[in-house]
Order: C-alpha cells, then structure tokens, then sequence
C-alpha cells in the first residue's frame, strides 16, 4: 500500500508541474451509474458414474439483475479523483447439475486518481477491492488498478465513453479456506471493460 500511495503521489506531482492549468475550472459530478449484470461462478460437485464419484466444477449463474452503483468525481482541466461504491447485493446463483440456489452476496470500491493526456483521454491509477461471500466467509479481491478511459461528446451534456482497467490482485480467502498447502491468499488478474453514456 505504500508503494501505491508513493506512485499516486508521483503521478500527482509529475501532472501538476507539467501543467500548470491543473486545477483550472474544477467541477464536482456526483451520480449513479447503472449496471445491467449477471453473476457467473463455479462450484465443486460430486457427479457418480459407474465407476465411482468424480468431483467436476459446476457453472453457476444468476438472474440478470439491475444495480446502482453511487459515483464522485471532482475534476479539474487536467485532473481527476473519483469513487464508486457498489452497494451490497444479494444475488441467487444455481446450476445444472445442482438446483438448489447457493445465495452469494458482493459489493464493491473503487478509488482512482486520473489525467487527462488530451481532450477525450484520461489515464487513470487506483485501487479496487471486490467483496464476495457465499455464506462461509468473505473472500477479498484486492489491488492497484491501471487505466484508459476514452470519451466522445454526443449532445449537450451527454458522452459517450469507454473504459479499460487491468489490476495485479490479491485474493484474500477465509481462515478455514486454506487450500492443500495451507495458503489462504493468492494472486489474480483483474481486468474490465466498460462502455456507456454520461
């Protein structure tokens, strides 16, 4: 965590002393984005055969649900900070091969610190943590974020954008969940992919 907290300060250091149009007109946008989304996971089942049991990993998915996802920014001609926080949903999974729902519940945060290169491109460093619990502990994606976010304006007050994040995570699982060499934390690859409209 310090290692990032040294780069964000970098980042914001190098930004200010190449531009001193930095903080010129500063806005505050406070909004909601929402998320059309399905969850998708796994989870280990006995399917027996002739031969004997075999344990498989079986898909399984949710609804499609709608979620809000409350979001600030404060923005200058150059820079930008901003958070999101996806509120705590509960969602029913269920598989083929298994009906019974297994409930999984996750929320969400987001904290980035971005500069715009030029009009319409912004990169971006952050960090982000996902929260999932499927009733036996919370399991904890964690980590720096790198990005690009490339807009376009469309009418008077809206825009059209897209986003790309990649962050080298750390998957942090309960005390009990230790696999057979007794770990309970792992590396992850993070990466999202995002388009909409402002």
């Amino acid at each position: 965590m310090v290692a990032l907290r040294n780069l964000l300060g970098t980042v914001f250091l190098m930004a200010c002393s190449a531009d001193a149009a930095a903080f010129d007109n500063p806005i505050l946008t406070i909004g909601v984005k929402s998320w059309v989304n399905t969850w998708s996971t796994w989870r280990p089942q006995n399917v027996f055969y002739s031969t004997g049991p075999i344990q498989v990993s079986e898909p399984v998915d949710s609804v499609t649900r709608v979620v809000v996802t409350p979001s600030v920014t404060v923005g200058w001609e150059r820079l930008s900070f901003s958070t999101s926080y996806l509120l705590p949903q509960t969602y029913p999974l269920s598989g083929a091969l298994d009906t019974r729902a297994l409930s999984g519940r996750r929320r969400e945060l987001d904290l980035n610190g971005g500069y715009k290169v030029f009009r319409g491109l912004l990169l971006s460093v952050g960090f982000k943590e996902v929260y999932q619990d499927y009733g036996a502990g919370a399991l904890r994606w964690r980590g720096p974020t790198f990005g690009v976010v490339a807009s376009a304006p469309l009418l008077a007050n809206w825009t059209a954008y897209g986003n790309y994040g990649y962050g080298p995570f750390r998957l942090t699982t309960p005390a009990g969940s230790a696999d057979s060499n007794g770990r309970t934390a792992f590396d992850a690859s993070y990466n999202l992919g995002e388009l909409g409209i402002a």
